[in-house]
């Protein structure tokens, strides 16, 4: 099951999956620790990040996690206040255990992870169970992330995007739930995002 959690101050979309083994929770903006907490009490959770903008991981340290998943290059973003942009939310850096901080790629044998830098060097999409994609910042329904903050790149963006194409284009029942806004599918995407003409 699938649960969606909207932050309030950035309409960032959190999601929680319940497994077989726990719980994994994508990217826990600001103001999603407690409705997460309400979901799965006081147990610890696997934290997956798309990349390591604030709206993004603004909560991971009000959280009980085993493991933190975000890519090598957005890893320092989970660090530094100033490269998160935690900064511009009166935050300092997150209170997090280093040690937990593990490479997306050894996520588990349920997931793949598509790398899809532009938006952030480490930008990922989380493919689950071979039906849902999870993209982050990269793509929503009707556009894509910006490339104009730090660290993005909009040739980086474009390389990304030709690659959601082909596997849009193999699999237009794709489930698709983005960083903000509503979910969709990958038919959809294709017929309605301006990037995908």
């Amino acid at each position: 099951m699938i649960r969606r959690i909207l932050s309030g101050r950035m309409e960032e979309n959190c999601y929680l999956i319940e497994e077989e083994n726990g719980t994994v929770v994508i990217d826990p903006g600001i103001g999603t620790a407690d409705r997460i907490i309400d979901f799965v009490g006081d147990k610890k959770l696997s934290i997956l990040i798309t990349h390591g903008h604030a709206d993004h991981i603004f909560d991971i340290d009000r959280l009980k996690y085993d493991r933190i998943f975000v890519h090598p290059l957005d890893r320092e973003r989970l660090l530094d206040a100033e490269k998160s942009l935690l900064n511009f939310f009166g935050r300092g850096p997150l209170r997090i255990d280093e040690s937990a901080i593990v490479d997306c790629l050894q996520i588990g044998e349920k997931w793949r992870v598509i790398h899809t830098p532009g938006h952030t060097p480490g930008s990922c999409c989380y493919l689950y169970d071979g039906g849902i994609l999870f993209t982050g910042d990269t793509v929503f329904m009707e556009s894509i992330g910006r490339t104009d903050l730090p660290g993005g790149s909009e040739d980086a963006m474009i390389d990304s995007l030709r690659l959601l194409k082909e596997i849009f284009e193999n699999g237009p029942d794709l489930k698709v739930f983005p960083g903000h806004g509503p979910g969709t599918d990958a038919r959809e995407i294709l017929i309605d995002n301006p990037f995908f003409r």
